[in-house]
């Protein structure tokens, strides 16, 4: 199981060149029952990207999570880095 510093890593990372939030919800506790994340751009051109997901479906398959909001974000027009 990764930790939460592994997650935020991987999750951030998986979506250059834009900005990328990872939030462990709720906010300010010691545990984590869902991972929020948030997607903009440097000019604000793009409509920001917001998704999460429950603590299961990240302990589950992170990188299917990853590559869905990828899709999704692209679908918004984000032009993302290759994976």
């Amino acid at each position: 199981m990764l930790d939460k510093k592994e997650i935020q890593e991987r999750v951030e990372s998986s979506f250059k060149p834009y900005d990328c939030r990872v939030e462990f919800l709720p906010t300010y506790a010691t545990y984590w029952e869902e991972l929020g994340i948030r997607l903009s751009d440097e000019d604000n051109k793009l409509r920001p990207f917001e998704n999460g997901a429950t603590r299961k479906a990240v302990e589950h398959d992170i990188d299917e999570l990853i590559e869905m909001w990828r899709e999704e974000a692209t679908a918004m027009g984000y032009r993302l880095d290759p994976p």
